[in-house]
């Protein structure tokens, strides 16, 4: 009985810290109201994604910016993207250049986002890239701008917010849940002095600083991490600014099924473990306080210090429920406040699983 209280309110101290030492600077944070005409990149990648082309290209076209080039890269599909993207070409003369990856016997290229990323990258004429996926739209015509503006202040690495779809299911409020308080996590880490993660749903760089630092090259062999194991490695307190602006924000599709979204986030969980130390450390602190929330609190509600655990649970509850609901209003992704209480501990479990189904079988296979 002592272990499981001083278990759960060592958990909620370490929990308060991270929620009002990093959270707080998040939420204090203001958002640059700035755009930037500078000569800039898009790079999107594309894998299979004819239909999500044909209807998320035009959007990229109507981008503001005065001097953009786009680039999209046909990843060895074998749908109608050729054809879908050959008829943008014809219909927007100049506008948009392809960079195809022919499929490889070879199983280091073969099925590797890395190396498509790559190839594109070292086909752009600006120095100043961003990059996004082809199942995601900017959400208003403005974005490049945005997001280009965070070079502005010398930064060589700009993390953006990418957020998806709203739709009635728990699944959805589950993945929307799982995204912003994943985005909660690196931008607070990143405006600490502490950047460990991008979403390459929504991420800048400078293609001088991608070629300087080798690129993928030390993590290349991992099916996932060109987003966030990129940015681990490189990124520093000098190099390294956010872009929350509403404008800034790219929307995604989100998976449809639950087996279809623990493959993805199995994928996810294989970068984990090559991040650097402090970055592990600090992580792994907080999904433990929260585990050992959670096995606390309900042990103790059993119990005969019940009233221990509704007073100490409800102020950590209140408190996570305030952060989540301020920063979805910075972020203009709301989740409905009454649904974290539930939310929090069916993630954790749900993340439990993935990370043990990923100890037992690597996935074999990134796309």
């Amino acid at each position: 009985m002592i272990t499981a209280v001083i278990m759960f309110f060592a958990s909620i101290f370490i929990l308060l810290f991270y929620y009002f030492y990093f959270f707080n600077a998040f939420i204090r944070h203001h958002s640059m109201d700035r755009l930037s005409d500078q000569p800039l990149s898009v790079i999107i990648s594309a894998h299979n994604e004819a239909e999500n082309l044909r209807k998320n290209l035009p959007l990229f076209l109507k981008q503001k910016h005065p001097a953009l080039e786009i680039i999209v890269i046909n990843d060895q599909s074998y749908d109608e993207t050729e054809d879908v993207l050959r008829e943008f070409e014809d219909k927007f003369p100049g506008k948009i250049k392809i960079t195809h990856v022919a499929f490889s016997k070879w199983k280091t290229f073969k099925g590797n986002k890395k190396y498509a990323l790559t190839l594109g990258i070292k086909g752009t004429k600006n120095d100043r890239l961003l990059l996004t996926d082809a199942d995601c739209v900017p959400v208003s015509p403005h974005w490049a701008q945005r997001m280009n503006a965070g070079f502005d202040e010398g930064k060589k690495i700009v993390l953006g917010y990418g957020k998806y779809k709203k739709e009635k299911s728990l699944l959805n409020l589950l993945i929307r849940f799982e995204t912003l308080h994943t985005a909660m996590m690196y931008f607070s880490f990143a405006l600490k002095g502490l950047p460990y993660m991008g979403v390459g749903r929504n991420l800048a760089y400078l293609k001088s600083f991608f070629l300087e630092n080798d690129g993928f090259k030390n993590h290349f062999q991992i099916l996932s991490g060109d987003d966030d194991l990129f940015v681990n490695e490189n990124a520093t307190s000098q190099n390294t600014g956010i872009c929350m602006h509403p404008e800034a924000h790219t929307v995604s599709e989100p998976k449809k099924t639950w087996k279809a979204w623990f493959e993805q986030k199995r994928r996810h969980y294989l970068t984990g473990g090559f991040y650097k130390t402090k970055h592990k450390i600090l992580l792994g602190i907080y999904s433990a306080s929260g585990l050992f929330f959670w096995v606390g609190f309900i042990y103790l509600l059993f119990s005969p210090l019940y009233a221990w655990a509704l007073v100490g649970g409800m102020l950590k509850l209140i408190i996570f429920s305030w952060m989540v609901y301020q920063s979805g209003k910075k972020l203009q992704d709301y989740i409905p406040v009454w649904s974290v209480i539930f939310l929090e501990p069916v993630l954790l479990l749900f993340q439990m699983i993935v990370y043990l189904s990923v100890q037992i079988k690597k996935p074999v296979k990134w796309m």
